[in-house]
């Protein structure tokens, strides 16, 4: 079940009946980091050729130029923004 796929109504009535219980998962950032690069890096050949064209570059960066590469490029995306989602000027 997706929460913001709900009616309002819907949502209204989990988030205000005591008998649900919410939880929230976060990651650590630098693993978080990390994960974007192997993913988009030292992944696929499609995802790396992506990511490439999207940041001009004809060669693989190092761990230090990626990082270096989406920070100038930083975006929010707000959530349940229906649109293509960025986070950190990489796309998800």
């Amino acid at each position: 079940m997706r929460f913001d796929r709900l009616e309002e109504e819907r949502q209204q009535m989990i988030l205000n009946d005591p008998q649900w219980k919410f939880a929230v998962f976060l990651r650590n950032p630098a693993e978080r980091l990390l994960s974007a690069y192997l993913d988009k890096v030292n992944g696929t050949q499609r995802d790396k050729d992506h990511f490439l064209m999207n940041y001009n570059m004809t060669v693989t960066p190092s761990f230090a130029e990626f990082v270096h590469a989406i920070s100038k490029n930083r975006t929010a995306t707000e959530i349940g923004v229906k649109s293509k989602e960025k986070l950190h000027g990489v796309d998800w």
